[in-house]
């Protein structure tokens, strides 16, 4: 049943991808897989089905050269585990330790390649093998006769019932190797490879004496991408959110927690700044580390000479020799790197920032909010300044440290790489590091506030303090909206490198509305939002108008009580006074072309329990230029309403009628040139916010 379900999902994935034009327009069944030790059949996806029955590595070579350049992918799968059994000896997967129950793919090109094989694992649960979700990566680089095993990553995902996907692709200036999504790191010296007509070979060898898999096909579409804005690398364990403000929201979670939970805390994934910067020159970094559910015990900001080179990677010995057998761990993801590279850590607990190579802390202060990233006020600015004796590192205007390693001297290239990296709790294995970045040197108001005002009509410019960093971003450019899509016309602002001043001109608010409005001033290094405040002269805000001014509330009773209020122009925004919390109202939005609103006190939540006296409540409005504008009213706690013989008084029974705001009641009692300033206090009011 299990695998006719699959068969049907996986059809229709197939068939959907097809007719939308997507990434499997390769994935037809295939003719073009030959080879020797193995039989080729049509296979149940449509893709070529390899059957290996020697017990030994064979395989097959795919007909057509392909741009591994460019990029490409090969995809294959498992249907269950009839096609391809795994094997486990005493609780422990065999596949790796005995070299076998793996898929090899090869991408040669003159002698020169790369090799990428994959073990079937059981993944491990509190230490039983029990779990078919795993998959071990070995990635080796070739060259002729010479081998360089560069590393060895492990997947979490199912082995059966899963398409899986290897692919090379030349991104920026580094090769990426994945498997199902994750990259091996970089390699410097490969990045230069050439497999752009290269031959490709699938093998595969099993401990049962007959295997099989499916090749679904050979693809250039929809690749994998590892790079994001040109900007940031990662290695693939990163879901990427991009925000309307113009920030990006890089989401770092790490199978690594889950699979090893309790026994090792080092996050293999890193985001990894690939542009690189002057080091004569300070870099600003304006992002922000959640605090909401996180994982890490510690996050830092690193400093490296090269794009990739500080990561760490797992390694093994392949071969038994005297001291090491075939499995043993010769490397892996241990913490040295976090305390030995040139950075600073900060601990999300504590509130302190370490140096990574020094023992001294201090304590830092972040802008991140308890509910996670509302706007651009969240994110935190860190200044690094490399200087010829050490580094200044400045987190939000405070100085954290003046002088620590490194210098400049110690970045032979002149250029800087930062990235974030990360070391969890075994405690936290499901939860994810967050990082909201608006980007490396982008521009930055220079202002005391960013609050911009344009009056409608006038020809005045908007005038904006502006520091553009030069180090590696470009010019300047003015967009309307955060994605930096729709771009202001260039004879509408200028920018003063000198005095450090954007000018934008009145024509670039001809499509503004009153109210409040954004722009974004973009270099290659992100953006800054401009608030700018658009205000028309011939709109007046009228205030809330509340129907009583004196409501009569009987002591004990449950029932909610309701009050009128005529909002106007205006838009609700709040009720306080007398204790009165949000959880214990309500507001009814006016309907149709009405105006007027009910605010619901709760009786049984709020008004029962209040002694006799007299409460003070007042109600707020907002204009659309964020102004604020109220009215008041009263509630009085009585042993009898009005209608009951009852007067205002504090609670003996003897209360009078309530008043509204016009004739009788207590309203009525002002005298005569009381009221005479009260008429022109309204009219007044119309005329000004309150």
């Amino acid at each position: 049943m299990k695998r006719k379900l699959l068969l049907t999902i996986l059809s229709v994935v197939l068939l959907v991808s097809c007719l939308t034009g997507l990434a499997l327009s390769a994935y037809a069944a295939e003719p073009d897989w030959s080879g020797d030790g193995v039989t080729v059949a049509a296979g149940e996806l449509g893709g070529t089905l390899v059957t290996n029955a020697t017990g030994e590595e064979h395989g097959v070579t795919y007909a057509q050269e392909v741009d591994f350049v460019k990029g490409a992918k090969v995809s294959v799968a498992f249907m269950d585990e009839s096609y391809f059994p795994l094997h486990v000896e005493n609780n422990e997967p065999t596949a790796f330790l005995n070299d076998t129950d793996y898929l090899k793919f090869t991408a040669l090109q003159n002698g020169k390649g790369v090799e990428v094989k994959v073990y079937a694992m059981y993944a491990n649960n509190d230490g039983r093998a029990i779990a078919k979700a795993k998959m071990l990566v070995e990635v080796t680089y070739l060259d002729g006769e010479k081998r360089d095993y560069a590393e060895s990553f492990e997947t979490y995902v199912n082995v059966h019932s899963q398409i899986h996907s290897m692919q090379i692709r030349k991104e920026g200036d580094f090769l990426y190797v994945s498997f199902d999504d994750l990259t091996a790191v970089p390699v410097a010296k490969y990045a230069s490879l050439d497999l752009s007509a290269a031959t490709l070979t699938v093998s595969s060898k099993n401990a049962a004496s007959s295997h099989k898999y499916e090749i679904i096909g050979v693809s250039d579409k929809d690749l994998t991408s590892f790079i994001y804005h040109d900007e940031w690398g990662t290695l693939g364990a990163t879901k990427v959110t991009e925000n309307a403000d113009g920030t990006t929201v890089y989401d770092i979670k790490d199978g690594r927690m889950g699979q090893y939970n309790g026994s090792e805390a080092r996050v293999r994934e890193n985001l990894v700044n690939v542009k690189g910067f002057d080091v004569t020159k300070p870099i600003v970094i304006e992002a922000q580390y959640e605090i909401v559910n996180t994982m890490a015990v510690w996050w830092a900001i690193a400093l490296g000479e090269t794009p990739y080179g500080n990561l760490d990677r797992m390694v093994y010995y392949l071969e038994q020799d005297g001291e090491h057998a075939r499995g043993d761990l010769k490397k892996s993801y241990g913490s040295n790197n976090m305390n030995s590279d040139y950075g600073v850590m900060f601990q999300t607990v504590s509130g302190m920032a370490q140096p990574q190579i020094e023992q001294n802390t201090v304590a830092y202060v972040t802008r991140a909010g308890a509910g996670g990233y509302k706007d651009r006020s969240n994110l935190d600015t860190i200044v690094i300044e490399i200087g010829e004796e050490g580094t200044k590192w400045t987190y939000n205007n405070t100085v954290l440290f003046e002088s620590i390693q490194p210098k400049r001297s110690d970045f032979k290239s002149g250029k800087v790489y930062p990235y974030f990296h990360f070391i969890g709790t075994p405690a936290n294995p499901n939860k994810e590091n967050k990082v909201v970045v608006k980007g490396v040197n982008a521009p930055k108001i220079t202002d005391a506030e960013n609050s911009y005002s344009y009056l409608v009509g006038s020809s005045d410019p908007v005038v904006v303090g502006l520091e553009n960093y030069e180090n590696a971003n470009g010019a300047l450019a003015l967009y309307y909206d955060g994605a930096c899509t729709q771009a202001v016309d260039a004879s509408q602002y200028e920018y003063d490198a000198a005095e450090k001043k954007l000018t934008v001109k009145s024509g670039a608010f001809a499509s503004f509305s009153a109210g409040q409005n954004t722009l974004f001033a973009k270099n290659d290094g992100g953006s800054e939002q401009i608030n700018i405040l658009v205000r028309d002269a011939g709109e007046a805000t009228v205030p809330p108008e509340v129907e009583k001014e004196t409501y009569y509330y009987k002591k004990g009773d449950t029932a909610d009580l309701e009050i009128k209020v005529d909002i106007h122009n205006g838009t609700f925004q709040k009720v306080n006074g007398g204790g009165l919390s949000s959880s214990r109202y309500t507001f009814v939005a006016p309907e149709g072309d009405s105006t007027v609103g009910t605010i619901v006190i709760s009786g049984e939540k709020f008004l029962s329990g209040k002694d006799y006296g007299e409460l003070k409540f007042t109600v707020y409005t907002v204009d659309i230029y964020g102004e604020t504008y109220t009215d008041v009213f009263y509630v009085n706690i009585v042993d009898k309403l009005p209608d009951e013989g009852g007067k205002p008084d504090d609670g003996d029974g003897d209360q009078g009628n309530g008043g509204g705001k016009g004739c009788g009641g207590v309203a009525a009692a002002i005298s005569l040139p009381a009221a005479a300033l009260a008429i022109a206090g309204a009219a007044f009011a119309l005329r000004r916010k309150k």
